[in-house]
Order: structure tokens, then sequence, then C-alpha cells
């Protein structure tokens, strides 16, 4: 089964008047817009869930636009994925993504270009949290003032990787006469927004391999008995963790000592709903930038 959904990117500036554009900055951007997507996606949902990116390029414009399909799959043992309430709609994550018109989402605070300009792309700091619910998280943005952002942008932006597909998926601002890119709405052109080179020259320079990786501090460690639910399986045998929801949240558990997966390839498939009780080690720890986690072995 799959689902499609599609847009329009454009580039727009004084290089762009002939409507064409070097084949090496195109290929570039075209690979960072797929990576982007597909680590997205493979972050909130199953990886039995597949996005593929499709594009035309529309000439009739005095700038060089592509149109670009994404098509959403998923295999045959799950039928039912798309209509699951855990699965993450493709609509939704290219709204987290910014590649549909709106960066700002009514209702839901502020997106993932609006952190990249805000914070130059480095990542957030425990001591910019303000406060933070089920459903959202707020921040301090660069003038102090308090910012919502739902739990599924702030996580998408946190990963380095993700990031970096960014960096790379917005490059041709680097090169001479490319001054800024448009996502707008395939139907209605007027649904946009759009991101200046000005805007994002920090994020450009930016060098997010240089970023310090997390260290941590082992604090308590315990085994506890829990029941769990399967969230977000993998039917695959070299697979060391699945997502589960542990008191109705999603937690990643190392199953690598169990026979999970085996007993699930076996039967030739597994439900959302299937339930284990299980003896888990639970490890509390503090990250160098003193955020307290939780991690749970089976």
């Amino acid at each position: 089964m799959q689902k499609t959904i599609t847009t329009n990117i454009r580039y727009d500036g004084d290089a762009l008047a002939d409507h064409s554009i070097d084949i090496a900055i195109l290929s570039k951007f075209l690979m960072a817009l797929s990576a982007l997507v597909k680590e997205a996606n493979s972050l909130v949902n199953s990886n039995e869930s597949e996005i593929n990116i499709r594009v035309n390029a529309n000439v009739e414009q005095n700038c060089f636009e592509l149109s670009l399909t994404y098509i959403y799959s998923f295999i045959e043992a799950t039928k039912d994925f798309f209509n699951h309430e855990n699965v993450v709609p493709l609509k939704e994550i290219l709204d987290w993504l910014g590649i549909t018109p709106a960066d700002i989402i009514v209702g839901t605070g502020v997106g993932f270009w609006y952190l990249i300009k805000n914070k130059k792309g480095r990542s957030i700091s425990a001591n910019e949290i303000i406060r933070e619910d089920d459903n959202y998280i707020y921040l301090k943005d660069e003038k102090g003032n308090e910012i919502k952002v739902s739990w599924h942008v702030f996580n998408t932006y946190q990963q380095k990787t993700i990031r970096r597909h960014a960096q790379n998926f917005i490059s041709p601002l680097n090169e001479k006469g490319i001054d800024n890119i448009g996502f707008y709405d395939n139907q209605d052109t007027e649904k946009s927004h759009t991101i200046h080179k000005s805007e994002v020259k920090d994020f450009l320079d930016y060098d997010i391999e240089k970023e310090e990786e997390i260290e941590e501090e082992e604090l308590v460690k315990n085994e506890t008995v829990k029941y769990i639910v399967i969230y977000k399986p993998t039917l695959d045998e070299t697979t060391t963790t699945w997502s589960f929801l542990l008191n109705e949240k999603p937690v990643n558990i190392d199953i690598s000592e169990t026979d999970i997966v085996k007993d699930a390839v076996k039967r030739g498939g597994i439900g959302f709903d299937d339930t284990y009780k299980v003896k888990l080690e639970e490890e509390e720890y503090k990250t160098k930038k003193n955020q307290y986690k939780t991690r749970y072995n089976y």
C-alpha cells in the first residue's frame, strides 16, 4: 500500500534566471533531502515503512523549481500500519521538517527551520528549557523569549545526523547568485515559507561534527518487573533494540538477549498490541548537559 504527497521547492536568484542549476549542486541537494526525510521517518516510525521521492523540474518560472512527490509505503506483513494510532503520518513528518509550506504550525508551535534559524544549528542545552508537558517543550529563543515546540520537532532537531542532512539540503545557498529556497503547496502557491541566505548563514558555517558527544554518568541501576507493549518493531534477526510502550510512553529496550525477534519471524508477523511481562534492568544516568535519562535492558 502507498500514500503520496506532492510539494514544490523553488530556488531563487540571479544564477538561476536561465532555469538551470549545476548538476553537482542539484545532486547534493536531492541526496540530502532524501536522507533528511528518511531519517526523520526512521526516528518515529517502524523500519517496515519506507519513503521514496520522485522529482520533476518546472522551467516556466524565473527560477529553478522542483515538484517533489513523496511516496510512503510499507511491507505487506503490517497491513494495518497506516491505520495504527502509533504511526506518524507522512504529512506530519514533512510538517515537522518544514518541507511543507508552513514552518510555524498553527496550534503546535514553531517548526524545524525556525529552530535552525534561532539556534543556528547547535543542539539545545538543558539551560534553554523553561518547562515541558506531555505534548510540548518550552524553550528560550535567542532573545530570551519563550517559544513552544512539539516534542516531535524538538527530538527531530536534536538529532545530529538530521541537522547535518539539513545543512547539505540548503547548501545551494552557499553558491553565488542563489539567494533563497521557497516551500510551496502544490495546488495553492499562496501557501509558502522561505529560507533566505542571510537567515541561515551561521547554520551553514556551523561545524556539526565538532559538537561534543554526550558523556554519561550512571546514577542508579535496578531491576523491575513491568508490562510492555510493542510500539515499533523491526523484523530483522540482527536487530538489538525495539521500541515498546512502558506506562503509555515509548522507550527503546535492548532485546539482544531474548528470542522475541526469532519468535516473531517464526510466527510470520507481530501484533502492535502484543504485550509482554518482563524483568527489566533500569538504568538512570546524567548526560554531560545535566539531563537525567533512563534506559532499559530486557
